[in-house]
């Protein structure tokens, strides 16, 4: 009775949860696991059907006996399967099954069966497909039971010898005092050479020595003081270190615990390795100058790296979540709209796509993004990630050297090759009346021989400044030489270019008066084509006239334009 009881204790103390029926299907013995499991304790569970307890949740009972299938007197291997069971809660609960027939004295009597709740492991294999494989690879590797189990004591010992799991004794004296074989594949040492002459401490990695042993004393002392369920380190004789899941429990009435031990090493080291992996991916990711991002498919960012916080201005707790239409205009919002859908209907990549945001500070932000479409493990699209990369500068420089391609950097107005352009789409075009204007500075020589170069660059600079005061803002102003000027009147007869004159004369008076130390005077010559007419003549015409009134003031030494002839293209 007393090694009944001891067998039964140490069945109460392993993780699997172990019953034996008859060959009625009626169940004679559960051990506490049983209950852990199902929800079923042995008062529940004794005297009842299997399909009672154990059915699947439609009812059924997949556990057929295998005692029903072999000839009384030849051994059978165990039969291994999985099944689904709805928990005493009401819970679903995923089981793995070992079934052994028993027989008795020559007799068939019943059945052993083993479970070990896989539910996490189910659940996990939905999450991590490698995860799952290798969860059930170490499933696959725990050894049938290989004799018939017996109701007495070697049924127990039979049932702690091929559990499939590392099994030992531990005395108070930390001695191992009984253990299966598979601790010799776990440590590499004989059987005979570990019960009773080692200690088990000493195959425990020395990083967790010291919290083993404390647990061993903990749960002498008080048993409900120390975990039941850890992960620790140990050694085998070859010096390899392995990771092992351990479940111990206490036998009660003695000093003595009884533990299970599962090698989860390359569980671990694929852990670890993914890890890694996950660390030097986000490294590099929030070390590269682009935004990194991905967003579900209504739009919410769901991840970013560092950059977004210089690109978007706002610390990446206060955007995770928040969708792209807050951070955009109407007319963007529409933009990236049809990108997202054009990626989710096509499932082709969108490069190069122009997306601007608004910082907070009110900064516009012009990006250049990537999309691509986030599939799940069935190949659905269920979200976009990209890069954006900040080209606002680039713009900036971009927008700056066509400024200075059209402009002259001098005095900000067109060049000489815009007013050509322009010369060139008027004459195409249907703006006639045109009229041009062309101005030469007076005395520039003299004031860079006289006075320096800088104060020339002053007068053309003020000469630029009445010019362009004294027209319309779809007119062209341009500089095409040292110090020579044009102005391009679309739609403007004779009378009213001679009004822009008049106003450039006004404004230069205006300026000298202002400006009595650095005069400012420019001789102006106007043309007009009235229809058709080749731009290069006009533009001839404009010069000579211009070149007629500076020929009058060189003569008369006389700035009044009143005391020139009367000519149509003369001021």
């Amino acid at each position: 009775m007393e090694q009944f009881r001891f067998i039964k204790t140490i069945l109460d103390s392993l993780a699997e949860a172990i019953y034996v029926k008859d060959l009625a299907d009626k169940i004679v013995f559960v051990n506490q696991a049983v209950e852990q499991i199902t929800g079923w304790s042995a008062c529940d569970a004794v005297g009842k059907r299997c399909y009672e307890l154990f059915g699947d949740p439609s009812g059924n009972c997949r556990d057929t006996c295998p005692a029903r299938q072999i000839t009384t007197g030849k051994q059978q291997e165990l039969q291994q399967f999985e099944k689904v069971i709805r928990a005493k809660n009401g819970e679903i609960r995923y089981l793995q099954v070992y079934a052994s027939p028993f027989v008795e004295k020559g007799s068939l009597t019943g059945s052993v069966l083993v479970m070990q709740d896989i539910t996490r492991l189910r659940q996990f294999e939905n999450l991590s497909i490698v995860a799952a494989q290798q969860l059930r690879e170490e499933l696959n590797r725990y050894k049938k039971l290989e004799e018939s189990l017996r109701r007495s004591e070697a049924i127990y010992r039979a049932m702690f010898e091929y559990t499939g799991t590392a099994m030992l004794v531990i005395d108070a004296d930390r001695t191992i005092v009984m253990a299966n074989r598979e601790i010799e594949k776990m440590t590499g040492c004989r059987l005979e050479d570990i019960v009773g002459k080692r200690k088990w401490d000493e195959f425990v990695h020395p990083e967790d020595k010291e919290r083993m042993l404390q647990y061993h004393l903990s749960r002498r002392h008080n048993a409900g003081s120390a975990p039941t369920h850890y992960e620790f380190k140990m050694f085998d004789t070859r010096g390899n270190i392995k990771d092992i899941y351990f479940t111990i429990g206490m036998i009660p009435g003695t000093g003595q615990s009884v533990g299970s031990m599962i090698d989860i090493t390359e569980r671990k080291q694929m852990e670890r390795a993914l890890q890694e992996s996950e660390e030097k991916y986000r490294h590099v990711l929030d070390n590269i100058e682009d935004v990194f991002y991905e967003v579900d498919l209504k739009g919410n960012f769901t991840f970013f790296n560092n950059a977004v916080e210089r690109v978007f201005g706002e610390p990446k707790k206060e955007l995770l979540g928040r969708n792209y239409r807050e951070i955009v205009d109407k007319k963007n919002a529409q933009a990236v709209f049809a990108a997202y859908n054009k990626v989710y209907t096509t499932g082709v990549p969108v490069r190069g796509f122009a997306w601007t945001v608004t910082r907070p500070d009110g900064e516009r932000r012009e990006l250049e993004v990537s999309i691509s479409p986030i599939r799940d493990r069935d190949g659905k699209i269920i979200g976009f990630r990209g890069i954006a990369r900040d080209i606002t500068e680039r713009k900036r420089v971009e927008e700056r050297l066509r400024y200075l391609s059209l402009h002259d950097t001098l005095t900000g107005l067109y060049n000489r090759f815009y007013f050509e352009e322009e010369l060139q789409r008027l004459e195409n075009g249907r703006q006639f009346p045109v009229s041009l204007i062309c101005g030469d500075v007076d005395n520039l020589k003299l004031v860079n021989d006289t006075m320096g170069h800088k104060k020339g660059d002053e007068l053309l600079q003020a000469a630029a400044a009445t010019i362009k005061s004294s027209i319309r803002a779809s007119d062209v102003a341009a500089r095409v030489g040292g110090d020579e000027f044009v102005v391009l009147l679309p739609e403007t007869d004779s009378r009213a270019a001679g009004n822009v004159c008049c106003r450039i004369r006004d404004a230069i008076e205006q300026h000298n008066r202002q400006n009595p130390q650095l005069p400012l005077s420019i001789s102006l010559g106007r043309a007009t084509a009235a229809g058709k007419e080749e731009m290069a003549d006009l533009f001839k015409r404009a010069d000579d006239a211009m070149y007629l009134e500076k020929m009058f003031k060189n003569k008369h030494n006389c700035k009044n334009i009143k005391m020139l002839p009367e000519n149509k293209d003369l001021i």
